[in-house]
């Protein structure tokens, strides 16, 4: 029997030599856009907008209804100029790119990401392949020439528009989920991709009230379940979804849905 060899231990680092170096800022120099492949280059590129911002150079949607939480729009302005959650996107977006119906086909597909409220997730999506001219934002803020002032229990698009809709981090936002998602539904494409973000978060409110300084009474959702029961109507099929591990309950977590609408009908009859 041969003698057995301890695993030797790899590098702490990846080192890059000048030449390596040399190497990828003649690639970066062809290819910029490149840059957005990277997480942190992203957050900075977002960060660093928000930053450059004056107060004028930032549009609000002044049409809020009841539907909508009291106080969204003032929490996201808060968090906007604090440039919080900037790789939030990633962990919806990343699944995203790594479904086998998007892989041969983002490139064409047109994609609505409602509630961004920054440019990161724009970023993120145009990262993942969709192709830039194909991506728009609805938000009730905005700063970018990608994200349209608007509600998204009355969205400003036609009916059958969108072949992706991604709903990151803001369906706790409406106190009217049924006509949110019949407005999803209505300007998404017949068998189009729905993909949907909520944080589960086990802190009493009380905690993050003293913190921003009002109240902020949004809808929340126990597990996947209870997000999938409010498309039931409209769903084909479920592709992806992520409830919270039993051993994580006591920490703030993410529930992440990915599906498909009917191909044959819009809405709910």
């Amino acid at each position: 029997m041969s003698a057995k060899q301890k695993v030797p231990e790899s590098p702490a680092a990846v080192e890059f030599t000048p030449d390596d170096i040399k190497a990828i800022n003649a690639y970066l120099q062809q290819n910029p856009n490149q840059l957005i492949q990277i997480p942190g280059i992203r957050s900075t590129l977002a960060k660093e907008r928000i930053d450059r911002l004056k107060t004028e150079d930032i549009k609000t949607f002044d049409g809020v209804t009841a539907e909508t939480v009291e106080n969204t729009l003032e929490h996201n302005l808060k968090y906007l100029h604090e440039g919080a959650a900037l790789g939030r996107p990633d962990f919806l977006i990343n699944i995203i790119r790594s479904l086998n119906v998007f892989i041969s086909r983002h490139a064409e597909m047109k994609v609505l990401t409602v509630g961004p409220r920054t440019e990161s997730e724009i970023f993120a999506l145009a990262a993942a392949g969709f192709i830039p001219r194909n991506i728009r934002g609805l938000d009730l803020i905005s700063y970018s020439p990608f994200v349209d002032i608007g509600d998204m229990h009355d969205m400003p698009y036609e009916d059958n528009s969108f072949d992706v809709i991604v709903l990151g981090w803001v369906l706790g936002y409406s106190q009217d989920i049924p006509k949110a998602v019949s407005e999803v539904a209505r300007v998404a494409k017949p068998g189009a991709f729905v993909a949907i973000g909520h944080e589960s978060n086990p802190f009493p409110r009380e905690i993050f009230e003293q913190e921003r300084g009002f109240s902020l009474e949004g809808t929340e959702f126990k597990d996947t379940a209870d997000i999938l029961s409010y498309f039931e109507d409209y769903t084909e099929t479920v592709l992806f979804r992520q409830d919270v591990h039993p051993s994580l309950k006591e920490v703030i977590c993410h529930l992440m849905v990915v599906l498909q609408l009917h191909s044959d009908e819009k809405a709910a009859s």
